[in-house]
């Protein structure tokens, strides 16, 4: 009896010097990685989120509009909006849409995956016509082909529920299967997709096939380990923009492998989904921003658009 309760004792003790130090320790942002005593500290740290939008993606015909994801309530429902930064209207295409990137196509279709029922939407920029187009199984990520004419996205089999990715023409039905089970990215000649591999450390990103193969650099300048996103292609398909961690953007040549910083990090933000515009000069980014409030115990996490020049490096928010 007197051993547990020695031992309650030293766990309190340890328990007040932790809460003790997370009182005063001044952590500028979110995480806490460099606080020894992260178990302890983080039950007693609580968090707030003011998301404005994620998701953003150009219209392939006018890089002054761009459709992306609204949240409304919470992190799993969203708004599908289209946005024009010449006018500064909004017009929104749907509700109750999916955390999933929308595709917008240049024959002006959006395609994007409903919440309830796991299927794939389709819409006009204007908000008529909106169609649900795959009806069996689940659909994620779609992605429309350069020409408008047909989708790749991935699918899980009703009954069975294997998960395969498929391409389906315009209005929904099934004309292939390719390889790989993960998000496709539609280079804009048409002529590849691109799949990325592995989490930590060294990624790979396969091009049409598991045999022609890309390696994305792993070194101190990349961010060191972290969740690799496969961004988008350039305009001219001959390079990807991806990055580790969300902490820079890198622009890699296929061709050569040669790999760019393209975007520096900043200060408790990291960078969420992007897009490129359709003539390779800008980047839409969802900036992530995370601080603790030390009187509070809380951490505040926000989101802003951002209009990056990738020729002169200056940046424009949009909306925060």
């Amino acid at each position: 009896m007197r051993l547990r309760r020695l031992r309650l004792l030293m766990f309190l003790g340890l328990f007040y010097a932790c809460k003790k130090d997370a009182t005063l320790e001044p952590l500028p942002c979110g995480w806490v990685h460099s606080n020894p005593y992260k178990i302890y500290v983080e039950p007693l740290i609580q968090w707030t989120e003011d998301w404005t939008a994620t998701s953003a993606r150009f219209n392939p015909n006018n890089p002054n509009q761009f459709a992306y994801l609204e949240f409304h309530g919470t992190w799993h429902e969203k708004s599908l909006i289209v946005y024009d930064m010449t006018t500064g209207t909004k017009t929104t295409l749907a509700t109750n849409v999916a955390p999933s990137d929308p595709s917008w196509s240049v024959k002006d279709w959006i395609l994007f995956q409903g919440f309830n029922d796991y299927q794939i939407w389709k819409v006009k920029p204007n908000g008529d016509s909106l169609i649900r187009i795959t009806h069996a199984g689940a659909s994620y990520y779609p992605e429309w082909s350069p020409d408008g004419t047909h989708f790749v996205s991935l699918y899980d089999a009703p009954r069975s529920g294997f998960r395969s990715s498929v391409i389906r023409d315009h209005d929904g039905n099934i004309t292939d299967t390719v390889w790989g089970g993960g998000a496709k990215k539609w280079s804009p000649d048409g002529d590849k997709l691109a799949l990325a591999g592995s989490i930590e450390g060294p990624s790979y990103v396969y091009i049409n096939s598991p045999k022609n193969v890309i390696t994305i650099p792993y070194s101190d300048d990349s961010d060191g380990p972290g969740m690799f996103v496969l961004g988008v292609w350039t305009p001219d398909s001959r390079s990807l923009i991806w990055s580790r961690g969300g902490e820079k953007l890198y622009i890699t040549e296929i061709a050569t492998s040669e790999t760019t910083l393209l975007v520096d990090s900043q200060e408790c933000v990291s960078q969420g989904d992007f897009d490129v515009s359709p003539y390779g000069t800008h980047l839409l980014i969802t900036e992530i921003e995370e601080f603790y409030v030390k009187d509070k115990h809380t951490i505040n996490k926000t989101s802003r658009l951002v209009l990056h020049n990738m020729i002169t490096q200056e940046k424009m928010v949009i909306f925060d």
